[in-house]
């Protein structure tokens, strides 16, 4: 059985609060400079995207990831700058389900949206972001 943590290489940030949504949400910006502690100018090399459907009643969901070099011009993450893609929610089949996507590209702010369309009652959606593999790791004493 192993041993090992990712507790102190990884950051995890909620980027969309949990909540029935019946209107599209633009999530909060994950800044990829900002290091484990806080400290800007240690970059993390990853980031996963995670966004968690719950129960459906109505309507169109549909996710996908944005970038920005200054949190104001936001364009969408091409193809080329991911791995995995999003689902559109359209479904009580496709409820209370985790999908995930990763961005490889190299701007400095990632954020979720996602896309409501025809919902009157809707779904639950939260997302959170996971930054791995900082350039400069912290110093902790073991066990803490």
């Amino acid at each position: 059985m192993s041993n090992k943590s990712i507790h102190y290489t990884t950051k995890a940030v909620q980027l969309i609060a949990p909540q029935a949504r019946i209107a599209s949400i633009n999530g909060s910006s994950f800044d990829r400079e900002a290091g484990p502690s806080g400290d800007i100018g240690a970059p993390y090399e990853a980031l996963e995207v995670v966004v968690e459907f719950g129960a459906w009643t109505d309507g169109t969901f549909t996710p996908k990831l944005q970038e920005s070099t200054d949190t104001t011009t936001w364009t969408d993450v091409t193809a080329a700058n991911q791995i995995g893609t999003f689902t559109a929610v359209t479904s009580a089949g496709l409820q209370n389900a985790v999908q995930r996507m990763a961005y490889t590209g190299t701007l400095r702010y990632v954020r979720p949206v996602i896309t409501v369309a025809s919902a009157t009652t809707g779904m639950l959606v939260s997302a959170l972001g996971v930054a791995a593999f900082p350039r400069n790791l912290p110093t902790v004493a073991s066990g803490t």
